[in-house]
């Protein structure tokens, strides 16, 4: 898997190979952006979550905001702005 931040405060990229999801490494993934984005000062962060994504966000604890369509190669696809508050250093919040 992989995963980076766009700027201090938002999730660009996660990614799980399929024959890696339900072992826990989106969940270390996450976690990892989200002490770096609290290091960087960040008090929230936010993720524009596909809709096969959106559960494992909410699990975390992340609110969705607004709902987005985006063009890709002349498809259309929707996504899910999510937003979840940092907190007191505890950034991982929930952990699953």
């Amino acid at each position: 898997g992989f995963a980076s931040l766009k700027g201090a405060d938002h999730i660009d990229m996660l990614f799980v190979h399929p024959s890696a999801v339900g072992q826990g490494v989106a969940r270390m993934l996450c976690e990892a952006l989200e002490k770096i984005a609290g290091g960087r000062g960040a008090k929230s962060l936010t993720v524009d979550a596909s809709d096969n994504a959106a559960e494992f966000f909410q699990k975390r604890g992340y609110v969705g905001k607004q709902r987005n369509t985006v063009t890709v190669n002349g498809e259309w696809l929707a996504n899910t702005t999510m937003q979840k508050t940092l907190g007191d250093g505890t950034a991982s919040g929930v952990s699953t």
